[in-house]
């Protein structure tokens, strides 16, 4: 291959590094994000991605109606300390810690359940029903969850209930385990004492504390130790929770309701998702041309995009301004069109002032090889409608790859499509003076 300009020769590496700096270069104003051009996109499939946010937005409206609400009830329950209280701030919360492990086990949470009644189990009761400490030390908060408000306050103070059995019944057996052994000691030392008075007596009306024997008065003293062991640990006392405040029925709230406000914001989601991907995909799918689908082909090779209509009498101003300055320059125009639009193009002729040269060429057709030092512009002319699209687009690259300055003209049939569309910047390609001559 060899490259040739009005200027004389250059090496093939030259002009790579021409092409690739005209096609690549992230300031050209062409490779700019065309930001209005996407907002008149987004405007002509906004009616359909309205339809569809608005079906969107009654249908998560109608889901919500279908849920059922869930309401939460919170009562205060407070503690009835008969245990000691230690003092300092490392049994601060003293009496709160046993209810709060009971809150988890399994032995409340059933019996919580069994009050409740059908459709409670304690998988449920761990599910909604929570059990924390207040802002008091002896305040206990118990919330329940349930499908309705007298059930869920209910579900509430059963809970608290369920907690006052258990730690009374846990408070007497651990009573009763401290108690068990000095229990039992007493138990032998009055056997012993007994022992040690009816051999005194011996059955006679005698008081046996007459007995002057040391062992007796070391049972005696034990045995008073002992009573008085067991008075002290009986005196420990067991606490009792009961509820001190709760809310009325009627003003139970519901717990965490969803706002009908997210349908309107799922609603507006879709609509831009929608719109979004209605305009992402128009023109990238199909066989058959479109207008758009042609625009974007051009954009991608970096070819200018005009269009025009099937009763136009010549080439949309800007494309035969450009055609008529080539051939100022004695350079030819190379006109590649498809099949349906070669009828179209061949009634433009009459309109141009050197139709001799305009070289003509079907799309299908060995262009590529006809192309020389003469060819100082090539344009594509293409049908909307037509199954040209997998053509188009192999033309298109093949132009950009050999550098060639190219446009693209489609014949459009849409009745709003406008004469032109065309960037700013490309009154002018950036290689106007590069011609490629392919040598086979």
């Amino acid at each position: 291959m060899t490259v040739r300009g009005d200027f004389g020769y250059r090496t093939d590496s030259l002009q790579r590094k021409v092409t690739s700096d005209v096609l690549n270069n992230p300031l050209d104003e062409r490779r700019a994000p065309d930001v209005m051009g996407h907002l008149k996109k987004l405007v002509k499939v906004s009616i359909p991605a309205l339809v569809v946010a608005v079906v969107v937005g009654l249908g998560v409206l109608f889901v919500l109606a279908q849920l059922k609400p869930t309401y939460q009830a919170t009562v205060t329950a407070q503690i009835d300390a008969q245990t000691p209280v230690v003092s300092g701030d490392a049994y601060l919360y003293q009496m709160t810690a046993p209810y709060l492990a009971l809150a988890g086990s399994q032995a409340v949470r059933q019996a919580t359940a069994d009050q409740m009644g059908k459709g409670w189990d304690a998988e449920r009761v761990g599910k909604d029903v929570t059990v924390q400490v207040s802002k008091s030390p002896l305040l206990l908060e118990i919330s329940g969850k349930a499908a309705d408000r007298a059930e869920a306050l209910k579900a509430a103070t059963t809970t608290v209930q369920a907690l006052d059995t258990a730690a009374r019944t846990q408070r007497a057996q651990e009573l009763k385990r401290a108690a068990a052994g000095p229990t039992a000691e007493l138990a032998v030392v009055q056997q012993q004492l007994t022992k040690i008075d009816a051999a005194f007596t011996r059955g006679r009306p005698i008081d046996p504390a007459s007995n002057r024997d040391p062992k007796r008065a070391d049972l005696v003293t034990r045995t008073q130790e002992l009573t008085d062991q067991i008075t002290r640990i009986n005196e420990g006392g067991i606490n009792g929770l009961s509820v001190l405040s709760a809310p009325d029925v009627s003003s139970v709230v519901e717990s965490a309701p969803v706002p009908k406000s997210i349908a309107g914001f799922i609603a507006l989601l879709t609509f831009i998702l929608t719109a979004e991907l209605l305009a992402f995909s128009r023109g990238r799918f199909g066989r058959r041309l479109s207008a758009l689908g042609a625009e974007r082909i051009s954009h991608a090779s970096n070819m200018a995009f005009e269009t025009t209509e099937p009763a136009s009498t010549g080439f949309p101003p800007v494309t035969a301004g450009m055609i008529a300055r080539r051939a100022g320059r004695k350079q030819k125009t190379m006109v590649i069109v498809t099949d349906l639009a070669e009828d179209t193009v061949a009634t433009w002729l009459p309109g141009e002032r050197h139709p001799e040269l305009l070289q003509f060429e079907p799309i299908s057709s060995n262009w590529a090889g006809r192309l020389d030092d003469t060819i100082g512009l090539a344009i594509v002319v293409a049908w909307e409608g037509e199954n040209s699209r997998e053509k188009l687009e192999r033309t298109a690259k093949t132009l950009a790859g050999l550098g060639v300055p190219a446009r693209m003209v489609m014949v459009s049939t849409s009745k709003a499509t406008p004469a032109a569309d065309i960037p700013a910047a490309e009154t002018e390609p950036a290689v106007d003076a590069e011609r490629v001559d392919v040598d086979s």
